[in-house]
């Protein structure tokens, strides 16, 4: 049986000869187990045995650009029932509700970008009104003051859960057996220290701000500010092809390179047996494969020493109001997660040279000379 440790999928292997099959699973333990004790001694919950390098991190940056996808948009409806259409729902109340507070002087822009999401959209106005899709009786939506409108779509977005969560482990590409979308966005406020934010409350602010953008896009066309609105939608644009290009660092490099030279120092594991026959030729060879084996082995110790850095990193430099609910912040966040996921992803990978530099000194200082070259 081979367990993945990132993951915890086990899957079994048949007919591997029992000399490779030894000889992986001591080494392979040897890095995971090095890990492990270092963890132990890290005052920080999120660990790279745990949850992958950066993971946490890329799946809020994720979520952010997912969230206004069609897909999690249709959960989201179905989580709330009735006839719903959230996204045309919000456009029209930001639209005919937000836009008018704002307007007539009640609030500002800047006020409502660091209130709590829900409350900077809500107007509480019996005079206006506009339509929405929440629970709706028919296909024709209801017609509401905006106080009336505010407390049926808070009462909607209360509905969020087991649809919306199993849509996001399908985008996440995530097994709910052993990692869900609620837990990897939770370990990510934690690397965020945003404790008092629960994932809930994070996919609906990653749900409302994009919505927010394009009602006040609508709104600003309507009342006149056509090139305002256009800049805004071109500026939304440009954001979302940005963040569709990030993809899981871990997953995608580091992870499967390590999987390879592990296969590959196993495979040739029967080779440096027949070897050691050879005398001092043999030996000599046997040396490099451990030292080889053992440089491999301290990739993932050195990954988590980056992990912990970068979190911290992240909890300090990210660290604010308690409750990760505004506009404000999740426009910080927006800016500043690419460029820590960026910071950790060169980081990791320089993690082969740093592990070179530990166990053959002499082969990375040849490694930087030639690179100077």
């Amino acid at each position: 049986m081979i367990e993945d440790a990132y993951t915890g999928e086990v899957r079994p292997v048949a007919n591997v000869p029992l000399g490779v099959a030894a000889t992986g699973g001591i080494i392979s333990r040897i890095g995971y187990g090095i890990t492990e004790l270092f963890e132990q001694g890290y005052s920080d919950p999120v660990r790279i045995t745990d949850n992958g390098f950066l993971e946490p991190l890329q799946a809020l940056n994720t979520v952010m650009n997912i969230a206004y996808g069609a897909e999690l948009l249709n959960a989201v409806d179905a989580d709330i029932g009735g006839y719903t259409n959230i996204r045309q729902s919000m456009i029209n109340y930001i639209k005919e509700c937000t836009a008018v507070k704002i307007l007539t002087g009640e609030t500002t822009s800047s006020a409502n970008s660091v209130a709590k999401i829900m409350d900077g959209i809500r107007y509480n106005s019996s005079v206006h009104g506009t339509k929405i899709y929440i629970d709706a009786s028919s296909q024709q939506g209801d017609e509401l003051t905006c106080s009336e409108a505010a407390n049926k779509l808070v009462l909607g977005l209360d509905r969020i859960g087991y649809k919306s969560f199993s849509k996001l482990n399908e985008l996440l590409n995530l097994d709910p057996t052993y990692m869900t979308a609620e837990m990897k966005i939770s370990n990510g406020l934690q690397m965020l220290n945003q404790t008092g934010t629960s994932s809930t409350d994070f996919v609906k602010l990653a749900l409302l701000v994009p919505l927010y953008e394009e009602g006040m896009k609508h709104a600003d066309l309507f009342y006149g500010g056509y090139n305002s609105g256009l800049m805004i939608s071109e500026a939304v644009m440009q954001r979302n092809v940005q963040w569709a290009g990030e993809a899981s660092m871990f997953m995608t490099v580091v992870h499967p390179m390590i999987t390879f030279f592990e296969a590959f120092i196993y495979a040739i594991s029967p080779i440096v047996a027949i070897m050691l026959v050879m005398g001092a030729v043999g030996m000599s060879i046997a040396v490099k494969y451990f030292q080889t084996a053992l440089w491999i082995q301290l990739w993932m110790p050195v990954l988590s020493i980056i992990n912990l850095y970068m979190t911290i990193m992240v909890s300090e430099g990210m660290a604010g109001p308690t409750e990760f609910q505004s506009i404000y912040a999740y426009g910080a966040a927006s800016i500043d997660l690419p460029n820590y996921i960026a910071t950790g992803g060169m980081l990791a990978a320089a993690t082969p040279a740093i592990s070179l530099l530990i166990t053959q000194p002499e082969m990375a200082l040849l490694h930087n000379l030639v690179t100077c070259r």
